[in-house]
């Protein structure tokens, strides 16, 4: 397992109405009872023990005793994510001293502390999404939870049996820290706490079931297609926009305009491109799509490849998840979709 690091139309408003309600039916999603279900998680706080700990200062027997309560993410975050880690303990204990006791880093921290004050609602939602992640993959571990703060260098770190959540990429859309860093807006409109669990999922699924390098658009849509329609299963109360980071407005652009994002693509022959600009213009982050209105958001390669497999899984009712997720073929999956928006 790799370390992870068109407005709309002026339709009448009983039409838009009617599709919007075609559109919630259609997408409705199977709950199941996970009563019974066991995933043995709990989400861990690091950036408490981290911080709380070095308030004074480390010492070696201190970094031991955090790396003993931490054995997995300790190392991983002292030598990869911040690379804080010294040849010795003694040097480590330097090493995290200086970064807990720089005034920014703790004013971070602080701040992260009261948005984060408590996270059992955020720990409670994220272990019933991997409850719906054993049920539809029960061959698959569930990794350990923790939480951790990085001054914003990583917002989701995967590794193995381990999933870990920065905080402080997710202290609001109103966050003065994030557009003093420079981020553009698109980024950091999603930076909020409810998008946590929904990120959270998505990185562990793209993780388990890397992405295609440097394969056609075809192929990488087909991938992300089903790591929407997967990530829509395990969240059925998640809002449909989440999955892909748009505003409710972006989804219903797309959902209104599909048909026009689907022959453009085909008419300018790129489902079979390879050239790495065309497909990061569909498949990459970005405040718009290339070439389309400036209401157009990014990642429509993204939205088309989910209309693709929500289609073909109509066609193949008895498909498992762990099936789908496996398949590699992306050409047979769109000839069985049938996939054909209408104009």
């Amino acid at each position: 397992m790799a370390f992870c690091l068109k407005t709309v139309t002026n339709k009448p408003l009983s039409f838009l109405l009617l599709v919007f309600t075609l559109v919630g039916c259609e997408d409705k999603v199977k709950r199941i009872d996970t009563s019974a279900i066991s995933t043995d998680q709990s989400m861990r706080r690091f950036d408490v023990a981290l911080f709380e700990t070095g308030r004074d200062g480390f010492n070696a027997n201190e970094v031991n005793l955090l790396r003993d309560e931490f054995p997995q993410f300790f190392p991983l975050f002292t030598q990869q994510i911040m690379r804080l880690s010294g040849p010795n303990d003694s040097l480590t204990a330097i090493n995290l001293t200086e970064f807990v006791q720089d005034k920014n880093v703790r004013e971070l921290y602080d701040s992260t502390q009261q948005v984060f004050a408590e996270t059992q609602e955020l720990e409670q939602q994220l272990i019933e999404g991997f409850k719906y992640y054993k049920h539809y993959f029960p061959d698959q571990l569930t990794p350990e939870l923790i939480t951790f703060i990085s001054g914003f260098n990583y917002a989701l770190v995967a590794d193995d049996s381990l999933l870990a959540v920065g905080l402080d990429m997710y202290l609001g859309a109103n966050s003065t820290y994030y557009p003093q860093l420079g981020m553009p807006q698109y980024r950091f409109r999603n930076m909020y706490p409810d998008q946590i669990v929904v990120d959270a999922m998505y990185s562990w699924l793209t993780t388990e079931y890397e992405a295609p390098n440097g394969d056609n658009l075809l192929k990488q849509m087909v991938y992300y297609g089903k790591v929407h329609y997967v990530l829509n299963q395990l969240l059925p109360d998640m809002g449909l926009h989440q999955s892909f980071g748009y505003t409710p407005e972006q989804l219903d652009w797309c959902l209104e305009n599909e048909d026009q994002i689907w022959a453009f693509i085909v008419e300018q022959e790129l489902l079979y491109s390879n050239e790495n600009l065309e497909v990061r213009k569909f498949i990459g982050e970005g405040p718009f799509t290339a070439g389309f209105p400036e209401q157009a958001p990014a990642k429509l390669g993204h939205f088309i490849g989910w209309q693709m497999v929500k289609k073909y899984m109509k066609q193949k009712p008895e498909l498992t998840l762990v099936q789908l997720m496996e398949d590699g073929d992306a050409q047979e999956l769109l000839n069985q979709s049938k996939y054909k928006p209408k104009r």
